[in-house]
């Protein structure tokens, strides 16, 4: 579409209202002017009048018009109404996702605060424990080099 602008039964409208502008007489040559030969009507019969100056063809085009226009106003509308319902949905989705996101993320704060201080509660659980297996340990015996001529006596003794 060249215009993004207008939609097609603007479009539509306009192309029916520059033949409307037309006069008949130029796409219809065998409809006569009506004003022309015709005497002076009186005042009184003013309905007579412009029934009398309105050509028939123009009276069908005025009609095509009034129904192309109402047809492409009540589609616009319908195809306007369709896209709010569309909308509405899709806000719809997206809202509770969003909430849905917000609340896994909700959670998995929850669990990376319980995750820590489990590891913060690890780590000194762990840090008690050896400090009171340190304390109750037996004091080490001061481990002593083996003797030179008890090595030499061992058969998996490998001089290198």
């Amino acid at each position: 579409m060249a215009c993004q602008c207008c939609t097609s039964g603007l479009a539509v409208s306009a192309v029916v209202a520059a033949v409307l502008l037309v006069p008949t007489h130029y796409y219809e040559p065998s409809a006569e002017d009506p004003s022309a030969g015709k005497p002076v009507a009186s005042p009184d019969s003013q309905e007579d009048e412009l029934a009398s100056s309105l050509a028939r063809a123009d009276v069908v085009i005025l009609a095509a018009f009034v129904t192309v226009t109402l047809t492409a106003y009540l589609c616009d509308w319908i195809q306007r109404k369709l896209m709010e319902r569309r909308i509405n949905k899709l806000n719809e989705r997206l809202s509770a996702s969003v909430s849905r996101l917000r609340e896994w993320e909700e959670r998995r704060t929850r669990q990376e605060a319980s995750l820590r201080a489990v590891q913060a509660a690890t780590s000194e659980y762990n840090l008690l424990l050896y400090l009171l297996l340190q304390r109750h340990r037996p004091p080490a015996a001061s481990v002593s080099a083996p003797a030179l001529d008890t090595l030499e006596n061992e058969r998996d003794f490998i001089i290198f």
